[in-house]
Parts: structure tokens; sequence; C-alpha cells
């Protein structure tokens, strides 16, 4: 008869028989009932902007490990596969003769969209050797077990973006960077498009569009009539790639962009405006 691969603790939780030998040395604890698998936890909790797998032990506990024994594991709740997480590896789990134990191994997937938390439920679905699914017992408990993706997400708020900023202006060929403070306000006829004073330091008015629900920042294309760095007019055009974004909690918008001239492009910068 093995000794079970589980602490006594949780056999008086799933109320299994087990009775102990006592010698004059030390007090051993055996295992007599039905084998089974369970996840050690029913739930945990992982900040979606963790930057570390979730590991979710599995335990097998039997008197007779047959070896080599599959288990297949399901994947459910209001979480989506491929979008809010990724199963890294234990969508099937083997135990090999002498092993009692293996990890599903769970990625969580950033975003910056403030959609509140969200459950991850693993089930396990199947094994190869016909052994209970979780504790023996009615409720066959940790044969399921929840990951609660906690949101880390700040909600749009329109007033966080205007006030006094901080611009940081990076050039990509070189990474040179220089900044300047700039004051943004909304616009008096359009909520949604938001004007950057000082733009670059040259004393002049940038506009973009900001987008609360996806989280975007468009710069349209604006001509600035007054003379540029000494070069007569220019143009503004934002960059489709990398998107301008909107970072919420930071108070943040950042978009890539070039300016124009008769005498050609000052190349491809990056703008960040953090608000003071």
């Amino acid at each position: 008869m093995k000794k079970i691969n589980k602490l006594i603790a949780a056999m008086l939780f799933m109320g299994v028989s087990v009775f102990s030998l006592t010698s004059c040395e030390k007090e051993e604890f055996f295992y007599e009932g039905p084998s089974f698998i369970n996840f050690e936890t029913d739930s945990q909790e992982a900040a979606e902007n963790r930057t570390t797998v979730v590991n979710v032990p599995v335990f097998l506990s039997t008197t007779t490990h047959p070896g080599d024994v599959t288990v297949e594991v399901g994947v459910a709740g209001d979480a989506q596969e491929g979008v809010d997480f990724e199963i890294v590896e234990g969508k099937t789990l083997n135990f090999p003769a002498g092993v009692y134990s293996d990890t599903v191994k769970v990625r969580i997937i950033d975003n910056e969209a403030v959609d509140g938390n969200k459950i991850i439920t693993l089930n396990l679905n199947s094994n190869s050797a016909g052994f209970n699914l979780g504790y023996p017992g009615p409720e066959n408990r940790n044969s399921s077990t929840n990951i609660v993706v906690v949101d880390n997400d700040c909600p749009f708020v329109a007033s966080d973006f205007t006030g006094s900023f901080t611009g940081k202006y990076t050039r990509a060929s070189t990474g040179a960077v220089s900044t300047y403070t700039s004051s943004i306000k909304q616009d008096a006829d359009n909520p949604n498009i938001f004007i950057i004073s000082n733009f670059w330091g040259e004393g002049l008015d940038a506009r973009v569009t900001l987008n609360g629900e996806t989280l975007s920042a468009v710069v349209p294309v604006q001509d600035f009539s007054t003379d540029f760095y000494g070069y007569g007019p220019a143009t503004l055009e934002s960059l489709a790639t990398p998107a301008g974004k909107i970072v919420t909690c930071d108070k943040k918008i950042t978009f890539d962009f070039v300016v124009r001239v008769s005498a050609g492009s000052f190349g491809r910068y990056k703008a960040e405006f953090t608000k003071k």
C-alpha cells in the first residue's frame, strides 16, 4: 500500500477514511479510499498586467498508481481564450508511474480596456484511469478552479486629459529627446477633439481626437500656416503604425507623427503628453 501524496489536512477536509501507524520514532499516515485527481485550490486571483505565468497545480492521489495517467483539462468562464489569456501548457496532463503532481500554466494577456474582472474556469474533464475527478464526495470539490483576472485599467475621464502636460518628443532615427510644456483643452464645438498648445515648442495648436471607448488617439492632417522652425508653412500628419493611444491610468496621450515643409520632412517622431 502506497503512501498518499497529499496532506492529511486535505483528507480530513473531504471526510475520507484515514488511519495512522505509530512507532517509537514517527507517526505515518496512510490513505484508504478511492483514487482521485484534484486542483490544489478552488480559486485564485491574478492581476491583468501580471508578467509571469499563473501556475495551477493538479494532484493525483491513489494507493495503486497504474502509471501514465492522462488528464484532460477544459476551459470555461467569461474570459476569452486567445484574447484575455492563453494556456501555455497543461490542457493534457500526464502522471507517469511515481509522479503525483502536474501543473497547468496560464498566461494572462493584458489590455488597456476597462472591462472589469474576468474569470477563467479550468475543469478536470476526464482521465485515462477512471479516477474520481475532485475530492471524493457528492460535491467533487476542486474538480474545477477559477482564476479571477483582476482588471488593472482606469476609465476614460475627459477632464484627466485637460490642463498642464509635459510633452516629450523622441526622434525615431536617433532617440534624441526634447521636452516642452503644453496645455490641453477640449474643443468647444467637438468634445472628442482636444487642442494641444505649444506643440513641439513652437507655440502652435495641434488637434488630436481622443476616443474614450477604443482608447485611441488620432491626429488629423492639419496645416500650420505660420513659419515652422524657419522653414515656412508646415503640415502635421500622424502615423497609423503604431496607433496613437490613451493610457488612462497614467493620464498620457501618445502618437507618432511627421511634420512636412516645402523642403521635405523633419522625420518620424513619437509624442508623449503626460499630465503634470
